[in-house]
């Protein structure tokens, strides 16, 4: 994920997280962190690092999470393609720590091949979020996102985010998931999961993978 952030003077910072990404369905997405790039030379962390938890309550509670029904309400957006369908979904309560947006399905397979997001409104620090999701296609191809965020500096005003997300290497349906998921989580580096509260850390240690 390759950021760049922006505030009122200067030239702004360029930085690149890596993550390995471990994914099955019902049980949502484990994010394990593996390096940070500034200005593309790499960081040279303690292994013990650990970014804070700046994520407020139910900041990244997607609508694609398992569950989600109860949270968000969905519209059919009629056709927008040969095979594609386009859903409009917005919070329930009106909610606007919550998305809103639209995603493009493939009818026939139910897959998501595109969708836009945006939320705005009490977010503690975070004041706006706009972003697009597109299904790449290709050997080892995923999801790409391309996202802004606006929120609170330090010194006061509003800082800008941009941030670009791609996939890359991905193997699907592999026999040893669950072994290499939990070797990974077992490894003393930073573990995330999204969950319908929120991205929450998953503390471990060496030799221990703990589960929510």
């Amino acid at each position: 994920m390759a950021w760049h952030s922006q505030e009122a003077t200067g030239a702004g910072e360029d930085w690149a997280e890596v993550y390995d990404a471990f994914s099955a369905v019902g049980e949502g997405t484990v994010w394990v962190f593996r390096e940070l790039l500034i200005h593309g030379v790499r960081a040279n962390l303690d292994p013990g690092f650990r970014f804070p938890d700046f994520f407020e309550k139910a900041s990244k509670a997607y609508p694609l999470a398992l569950g989600a029904t109860e949270r968000f309400h969905y519209a059919d957006g009629g056709p927008v393609g040969a095979d594609r369908r386009l859903l409009k979904f917005k919070s329930l309560e009106g909610d606007s720590t919550l998305y809103e947006g639209t995603l493009e399905v493939q009818e026939a397979s139910a897959q998501i091949l595109r969708g836009t997001f945006h939320r705005a409104g009490s977010l503690g620090m975070l004041r706006s979020e706009t972003y697009t999701m597109e299904l790449e296609t290709g050997p080892g191809a995923g999801p790409t996102f391309d996202g802004f965020r606006r929120v609170v500096a330090l010194g006061g005003g509003t800082a800008q985010y941009q941030y670009h997300q791609t996939s890359q290497e991905c193997q699907y349906n592999r026999g040893d998931f669950y072994a290499r998921r939990d070797a990974a989580m077992r490894s003393g580096r930073q573990v995330w999961q999204p969950t319908l509260e929120g991205w929450r850390t998953i503390e471990t240690k060496p030799g221990h993978a703990q589960h929510d």
